[in-house]
């Protein structure tokens, strides 16, 4: 017997949703990428009128793009007049071939009666894109725990912590202190004849920016090919986004036809699978925007590395540029479709399929720089729109405004520390930082940044402690 259950208005729709749907992921049967393996198709028919009877009038079946299909054969019936009948149908799908149409078997007139229709939802059909080799890639680590720098933005509406280990981005904790989601973001210069990885090929010293202690410089030099790369971090205090600005510097006698790449090792939500045990392995897809293509990695797993917790959300990252990526490569790392090695053999980026799934993943793109810069920005979120709307936006600001209202922040909270209390005091408190500290609530671990302008990166004692406390 169908029973009724409370309902919402779905946008500015004239749909009417149960507050509780019915997901339709697991019963799509095995053997394709995002499988929970073989079902029994009698007990997922069974769950499915179960949940009709209960008053469910939704169904969501998004696992990815192109792999299985839910509908009525009733069609779009927002009176709810009409019995539905469900049909359902596991559509296996290979690479490049389209699927233009499709028989489905009917569940059963039975289904939905008295009930008012079922609104389908992520019904897709089309050609799944081509999975990299190398699967699942070589065992993910964490980076080293010796930081250059670390910074975040003043106030709370950026949930984005940075780090800088090497000369390059670490470590990046997103939307809590307490999950890392990057194992490392390397520049590589390509010319005529070298590939060269910054942490691998070049020396680099660290300058702290703007005297606040939370935007960092990295200057990166390959003296035997004459090039310098700059790059300054920061946050935007307005999203969930690391933003850098990098700057190729020729320097004389610099060979012509010099190209810069990023490559991006996520570690979302502390682990990267890989290796024979591929615990928590990620997935990178290569996804078109209005701007041009850009890289987007995902976790879905439900746990986590963080210490205090057992369990964790989805986080997608996605990397933007203010100008189009000239290239983009999807793979796994330490492997032939890594773009590292891509590189280190030939010079160029060139496998070409745009999917990684279940392993540790890397992607690699090439700068379109203008004027021998671009603003690149990491985002974050806790859906894939979420990540390209912070990157995106945070990419496509002038930096300079971006740093200006960054360093603002921190300015302005230095301004409402209390000065020093006498002999033996080496830091500003403020007291409500302070009382975060008695009441064991302080957020934000500190910054570690140089004591001078400029520091190399020779030396083994860490810098200085600079800043105390994360404001709430």
């Amino acid at each position: 017997m169908a029973v009724s259950l409370p309902t919402t208005r779905l946008g500015q729709t004239d749909m009417h949703l149960t507050r509780v749907g019915f997901g339709a992921w697991a019963i799509g049967g095995g053997g394709w990428t995002f499988a929970w393996g073989n079902q029994d198709d009698t007990e997922s028919i069974g769950a499915i009128r179960k949940a009709v009877e209960s008053g469910v009038n939704w169904i969501d079946t998004a696992a990815a793009a192109g792999t299985d299909l839910l509908a009525t054969t009733a069609g779009w019936n927002p009176g709810g007049a009409t019995p539905v009948s469900l049909s359902y149908a596991a559509i296996p799908l290979t690479a490049g071939k389209q699927v233009t149409s499709v028989t489905l078997p009917t569940v059963g007139p039975a289904v939905g009666q008295n009930v008012p229709s079922m609104h389908i939802f992520s019904l897709t059909v089309g050609s799944p894109a081509q999975e990299a080799a190398g699967a699942p890639g070589a065992a993910s680590y964490y980076d080293e725990a010796r930081k250059d720098c670390v910074g975040t933005a003043a106030g709370t509406a950026s949930k984005v912590w940075y780090t800088v280990a090497d000369g390059t981005l670490s470590d990046v904790y997103a939307p809590t202190i307490d999950n890392t989601d990057v194992k490392s973001l390397d520049p590589i210069v390509t010319g005529p004849g070298f590939t060269d990885l910054q942490p691998r090929d070049m020396t680099y010293t660290v300058a702290s920016l703007g005297g606040t202690g939370m935007a960092c410089q990295v200057t990166a030099l390959d003296s035997a090919r004459h090039f310098k790369l700059v790059t300054d971090f920061i946050t935007d205090p307005a999203a969930e986004a690391v933003v850098m600005r990098i700057s190729l510097v020729p320097l004389p006698g610099a060979p012509q036809g010099l190209a810069v790449y990023l490559r991006f090792n996520p570690l979302l939500n502390g682990h990267g699978g890989g290796g024979s045990g591929n615990a928590g392995g990620e997935s990178a897809t290569i996804v078109a925007t209005p701007r041009g293509p850009i890289p987007l990695s995902y976790s879905t797993n439900s746990f986590t590395e963080a210490v205090n917790r057992d369990y964790a959300t989805p986080i997608y990252a996605a990397l933007a540029s203010d100008g189009a990526f000239k290239k983009i490569e999807t793979g796994f790392e330490g492997t032939a479709s890594d773009g590292l090695s891509e590189l280190d053999a030939s010079g160029a980026l060139t496998s070409t399929a745009p999917n990684a799934s279940n392993g540790n993943v890397v992607q690699t793109v090439q700068l379109g720089l203008q004027n021998g810069s671009a603003t690149v920005a990491l985002g974050f979120g806790g859906t894939a729109q979420n990540a390209f709307g912070a990157a995106q936006a945070a990419s496509q600001a002038p930096f300079a405004a971006t740093y200006a209202a960054y360093q603002a922040g921190w300015q302005a909270y230095d301004a409402h520390l209390l000065p020093p209390g006498g002999a033996g005091k080496h830091a500003k408190v403020s007291a409500r930082d302070a009382a975060a500290v008695n009441s064991a609530e302080v957020r934000w671990a500190g910054v570690w940044a140089p004591a001078n302008a400029s520091a190399t990166t020779t030396s083994n004692a860490p810098p200085p402690l600079k800043r105390a406390s994360k404001p709430p």
